[in-house]
């Protein structure tokens, strides 16, 4: 069975790869333009999907989430706690990476 962190990480490579076919004219900008370009959006990316979940949490959850980080939680306990706290996490983080996007492209 597949890590849930490892299919994320392979969702947001996908998307980041789709955002540079999006942006930009195939041949337009260097594979090395583009590595970089994904490495500066990646972790912005990451903190808006972050806050969004986080932003869905009540008081309490927040307290605990916060309790994790500072035990410091691995990251597949961190996404663990976000989907058994928040029923709808797929579609906050759809969202996220859409409004995202949309930021980004324009």
């Amino acid at each position: 069975m597949a890590d849930s962190g490892n299919i994320m990480n392979q969702d947001l490579e996908q998307f980041l790869d789709r955002l540079m076919k999006e942006k930009f004219v195939e041949g337009s900008v260097t594979d090395e333009f583009v590595k970089e370009s994904k490495d500066e959006l990646r972790p912005l990316l990451l903190k808006k999907i972050n806050l969004s979940l986080f932003e869905a949490l009540s008081f309490t959850d927040r307290e605990q989430f916060s309790h994790l980080v500072d035990t410091n939680a691995t990251d597949s306990d961190l996404q663990q706690f976000f989907t058994d706290h928040i029923p709808h996490s797929i579609q906050i983080i759809s969202q996220a990476m859409l409004s995202f996007r949309q930021a980004y492209i324009g």
